[in-house]
């Protein structure tokens, strides 16, 4: 089994941010789901090694823990999460932003695997009302309703528990609706355990986007 405490240690690296002068884990309570996660990744790829956090790794039998990536969740390379939504009443693409297309974790030279535990809406002068889960490893899920706050100077964390899993060629596509057409930023609170190849090098790479 993996080493918890190691996991532990990963997750307040990764999760770690600070609002407001107070300190925040993102990933606070999820450490024994991940630690089952990368247990169950290890039993099917058993020569590889979980080594925590990105920076620890240094060979090709190496795994690390790494946050959401936006050229993993938009397809992309961009570098930000914001988009402008239509507002009530229309879900619009999130994950990723291409219409009529879904996210797969492609396996090329090492295995690849994502845990969607929630999303971060990061404060603009707009709501995020509905999630609407589309696809998520080929089957439709029912809609999530957000609790609205108030806008402005607001991180407000959506979690998943438990969280939703991309293995081999697993599949995703998210959208939301929101209250107004302002822009705003929706990051997807999203771990990736991704081998030394993937770690070194451009993760868009490793993902496809899936028409319907």
């Amino acid at each position: 089994m993996v080493d918890a405490g190691l996991v532990s240690q990963t997750l307040k690296t990764l999760g770690t941010v600070f609002w407001e002068g107070k300190e925040y884990n993102l990933y606070d309570g999820y450490e024994r789901e991940i630690v089952s996660f990368i247990d169950d990744y290890l039993k099917k790829y058993t020569t590889m090694e979980f080594k925590g956090a990105p920076h620890l790794a240094e060979s090709q039998s190496h795994v690390v823990l790494d946050n959401a990536h936006q050229g993993f969740w938009k397809d992309s390379n961009i570098t930000d999460w914001l988009f402008t939504p239509t507002g009530l009443n229309v879900f619009n693409d999130v994950f990723p932003e291409a219409v009529d297309t879904r996210i797969r974790v492609d396996t090329h030279v090492a295995p690849h695997w994502a845990y969607l535990l929630g999303f971060v809406e990061i404060g603009s002068a707009n709501n995020l009302v509905r999630i609407e889960f589309r696809d998520v490893n080929g089957k439709k899920r029912p809609r999530l309703t957000s609790m609205l706050q108030s806008r402005l100077g607001e991180l407000k964390i959506i979690r998943l528990k438990p969280g939703l899993r991309l293995e081999d060629r697993g599949t995703i596509d998210i959208n939301a609706e929101y209250e107004n057409a302002s822009a705003t930023e929706l990051m997807p609170l999203a771990l990736h355990l991704i081998p030394f190849e993937i770690a070194t090098g451009d993760i868009s790479e490793y993902v496809t986007g899936v028409a319907y």
